[in-house]
């Protein structure tokens, strides 16, 4: 009787080890599918604005592969800052492969959504003829976007442009109001040419006064 009694105690205790070894395993396996399966499910329901803040800090913490993920998955949504940083992850190589064609294609995507740093970038690539075919004209229409929107740089290069004939012919009165605009701003190249152009150096008539105070501007914003 009491060997039965035994036996049936170790049976009952066989089956509560056997019960809790189950147990163990199955939550051993639910911790594995949790930590395989849950960044793919996380990433998947991610919304494009999402994507966006992951990949800008993704960047900023210079994991460029991760930042590059999130920003093409941002680009669903047509936000210039992806296209833009994206597109400047491509033309420099920075943490990803270099892509002249792919990063003009993103920056020109940014400048026509507006953002005038796109649009100020993709002025230059079509100003060199790089990542797109050469085009003084498409260069000098996305400058004057930019400038248009306030960028000292894109003023400046609008200027010399202008100056140079990227319209077609010369137009030293339009680059000469933009090369203003642009010293207005403090873009110290942009008082040098006011200097050169007000000192009769141009097909502008001499105006000793205001090359006198650009001369004196510069100076004082050089040191």
């Amino acid at each position: 009787m009491t060997y039965k009694k035994n036996q049936s105690q170790n049976n009952i205790s066989n089956k509560s080890s056997l019960s809790l070894t189950y147990f163990l395993l199955a939550f051993f396996i639910f911790l594995v599918v949790i930590t395989l399966f849950y960044p793919i499910c996380k990433y998947a329901l991610m919304t494009p604005e999402d994507h966006l803040k992951a990949g800008l800090s993704s960047y900023q913490l210079k994991n460029f592969k991760k930042a590059e993920r999130h920003l093409k998955a941002a680009k669903q949504q047509n936000n210039p800052i992806a296209f833009f940083i994206l597109g400047s992850m491509q033309l420099t190589g920075k943490g990803i492969p270099k892509n002249t064609k792919e990063a003009a294609e993103n920056f020109e995507k940014a400048a026509n959504l507006g953002f005038r740093h796109a649009q100020y970038t993709i002025a230059l690539l079509y100003d060199r003829g790089e990542g797109v075919t050469e085009n003084k004209q498409k260069a000098l229409d996305w400058a004057l976007l930019a400038a248009a929107q306030g960028d000292r740089e894109a003023t400046y290069a609008s200027a010399v442009w202008l100056e140079r004939g990227y319209s077609g012919k010369s137009e030293p009165y339009l680059a000469l109001s933009l090369y203003e605009k642009a010293a207005e701003k403090g873009h110290l190249n942009a008082m040098k040419s006011l200097v050169s152009i007000y000192s009769g150096n141009a097909s502008i008539p001499q105006n000793k006064e205001r090359a006198q105070f650009w001369l004196n501007t510069l100076q004082k914003s050089s040191n």
